[in-house]
């Protein structure tokens, strides 16, 4: 129903209301620009979707949708929390930057070094064919003519950075950066119009866990931190636990002492975890 921005949106509004305020944000609910074309032009590939036949019904029931990919948390999986301050931040910047990134970005520099990280940890990975990481692309200002910047609803795609598995893990971190930065590029109003018309014709979903692809969710420059109902911002906004193995969660530490930290949440088999622990560290 409403992406991360929507929500945020929605609820700042909430908290202003409560407070007895107007709201902030005056949302629109034109969804014209993102229907699917008739007919429907797929023009590129887009292996960040995969397609699950029991989608295919209109009115499937949930407990009847099976997939072999993504996978839900399941008791004999560990859970854990990874913090990085902000000054681990910018030293993944500036390593990617000395190894000859000609820009980096604080999200391009975590995605890659997180991508890294668990391609190196998960052992059922076939190193000679490809993995993705997916993340998600505000489209808002990517549509021809763009959307309002309060558009309410759901108003990102899914984008990705892809490689051979075998070369994330022998090559530098600014190899992975440079391929999250191809990801974020590829997203032009045309390729968005082809995964519209790609999701009308197959009906799909993103493809995480085909041969360890993981989607990577960054709400931690969402300001879900900054929720103030009329007891101050919380001392943490974001889950306790995610409910999928293949999906990463970044949220930022609320820390005011250190404005720009985050959490990493992650799940993985105990073995994968214990290299992990291993790989992750700055």
């Amino acid at each position: 129903m409403l992406d991360g921005t929507s929500s945020v949106h929605f609820l700042h509004n909430l908290a202003a209301l409560t407070k007895g305020e107007s709201i902030i944000y005056h949302p629109t609910f034109d969804r014209t620009r993102l229907k699917a074309r008739d007919p429907p032009i797929i023009k590129y590939p887009h292996p960040e979707l995969v397609e699950i036949p029991s989608f295919r019904t209109s009115f499937t029931q949930r407990e009847q949708i099976t997939t072999p990919y993504a996978s839900e948390i399941s008791p004999h999986h560990a859970y854990r929390s990874f913090p990085f301050q902000s000054h681990m931040l910018q030293k993944l910047k500036e390593r990617a930057l000395e190894e000859g990134v000609k820009k980096c970005s604080t999200f391009e520099a975590m995605l890659a070094h997180v991508w890294q990280a668990r391609v190196k940890s998960i052992e059922s990975i076939e190193m000679d064919k490809p993995t993705l990481v997916l993340f998600a692309m505000d489209i808002r200002q990517r549509v021809d003519p763009p959307l309002s910047k309060y558009y309410t609803g759901n108003g990102v795609v899914s984008a990705h950075a892809e490689a051979l598995a075998h070369e994330i893990v022998s090559k530098p971190l600014s190899f992975c950066v440079e391929k999250v930065q191809e990801g974020i590029d590829r997203i032009t109003a045309d390729y968005v119009s082809s995964s519209i018309d790609w999701l009308e014709v197959h009906k799909g979903i993103p493809s995480a866990g085909v041969n360890g692809n993981f989607y990577l969710s960054a709400w931690w420059k969402l300001p879900f931190h900054k929720l103030d109902f009329g007891w101050g911002n919380p001392i943490y906004a974001g889950p306790v636990m995610g409910s999928t193995v293949d999906i990463v969660l970044i949220v930022s530490n609320c820390n005011e002492d250190d404005e720009g930290g985050v959490n990493l949440l992650i799940a993985l088999e105990p073995h994968e975890m214990t290299k992990f622990e291993h790989h992750i560290q700055v």
